[in-house]
């Protein structure tokens, strides 16, 4: 099992994934959900209502642990000269058996699973949370749900907030792809990230508003170019003025790149808090998946209580997408 993540002369994507047996090849093209976004935008409750669908297999921000090689973060145009590397992340994710990859909780039961399959697949998962716990380093990957008889139709679910400024080209590069833009009042993104790093939540020791290196890159692409802001305006700044420049860039650049492709809608994380269940139907309409109870569960106990944890996803969603005007100051 310990296999699965070590290795020598390959990507690290390759060191994480299981070999399926024979008969369910990772080189098949499943159909893929990209669930794309900023950090703080209310991705990770979506990534689960996806998840809830028995059809679906979900995958946790699998590029943040496991980083594209030669993908730029930033790509505009086609992409073309990145289609080869894509497509092969995107084959390799559903033998993808690394902790933090799969052990988002809660888990759900899946069409493709007996009830077998799904207790060791919950058997595996609760060991490897609890092997983190006790030995952080460990990394104990989880069994991989799919089988010899697991069908074609399943969907594979990518819950990103590293790839919004290459949605547009995973997006072209993909055969059978839908893609979710997920975007998060600009308010709401400021207040949870200032929150968060008031908390020591990240793991990235440069603040977001400091990240120049970023900024540069933001900078360079066409919507940096229209609105003409120059990296020394931006060090003028106050740190949440360019939170919110920050997030104008990335969400215009992924505006942009996907504007023309009907495979890619935008959602705004509020209209979802809003009407949970009317909106969470069209994402599942539009990514090809018919509601389910099991959803329709999941989406009432997830909105009837609050658990507190910053990265939870059990919360009154009204205050999760409101409670920044009572956050933030007026000056602010």
């Amino acid at each position: 099992m310990f296999g699965a993540c070590f290795g020598q002369g390959k990507t690290d994507m390759d060191n994480a994934v299981s070999a399926e047996p024979s008969g369910t090849g990772m080189s098949r093209s499943r159909p893929v959900i990209l669930l794309f976004g900023m950090p703080r935008s209310g991705t990770t409750w979506i990534g689960k209502i996806f998840d809830s669908h028995p059809a679906t297999l979900y995958r946790h921000e699998p590029d943040s642990y496991m980083p594209f090689r030669e993908l730029p973060l930033l790509i505009s145009g086609d992409g073309e000269g990145y289609c080869r590397e894509i497509t092969r992340y995107v084959e390799k994710l559903p033998g993808c058996r690394l902790p933090v990859v799969t052990t988002k909780l809660p888990l759900f039961p899946k069409g493709y699973l007996s009830r077998g399959g799904y207790l060791m697949y919950r058997t595996s998962v609760y060991l490897s949370i609890a092997a983190r716990r006790l030995l952080p380093g460990l990394g104990l990957p989880t069994f991989n749900p799919l089988g010899r008889s697991s069908g074609d139709d399943i969907r594979v679910v990518w819950k990103s907030i590293e790839s919004l400024g290459r949605m547009g080209a995973i997006c072209r590069c993909l055969a059978n792809c839908r893609a979710i833009h997920i975007v998060r009042h600009p308010c709401g993104y400021v207040s949870s990230i200032i929150k968060g790093e008031s908390q020591e939540k990240f793991f990235n020791q440069i603040k977001a508003s400091e990240g120049y290196r970023v900024f540069a890159k933001l900078l360079a692409t066409e919507a940096g170019r229209h609105y003409g802001i120059t990296m020394e305006q931006l060090k003028a700044m106050e740190p949440l003025e360019r939170l919110a420049w920050r997030w104008v860039l990335f969400n215009e650049h992924a505006l942009r790149e996907t504007a023309a492709n009907p495979d890619c809608m935008t959602l705004r994380y509020e209209d979802l808090c809003l009407d949970p269940e009317r909106v969470g139907r069209q994402m599942l309409e539009f990514t090809g998946l018919e509601w389910h109870r099991q959803t329709a569960r999941f989406l009432h106990s997830s909105t009837s209580a609050e658990d507190g944890s910053y990265y939870g996803v059990t919360r009154d969603p009204l205050r999760a997408a409101f409670g920044w005007r009572e956050r933030l100051s007026s000056a602010q």
